[in-house]
């Protein structure tokens, strides 16, 4: 079951949000593709580095206030 970003909204009963699992999961492959086609030799999939760059993405374009 996925919770909204509303706060407790079953997924489905507010269509036009995202369900937060999917969000998550798109940020993380859309980092990963940004940075390989910037430079191919930067991408590390488990650095502290990437994970926070990711983690700072996903709170600009997709957490709620």
């Amino acid at each position: 079951m996925c919770v909204d970003a509303g706060g407790g909204a079953v997924h489905g009963a507010r269509p036009e949000l995202p369900c937060m699992h999917d969000v998550v999961f798109d940020f993380q492959v859309n980092d990963e593709v940004d940075d390989l086609a910037a430079d191919p030799s930067s991408v590390t999939y488990d650095s502290a580095e990437g994970n926070q760059r990711r983690q700072q993405r996903y709170r600009q374009g997709g957490e709620a206030k």
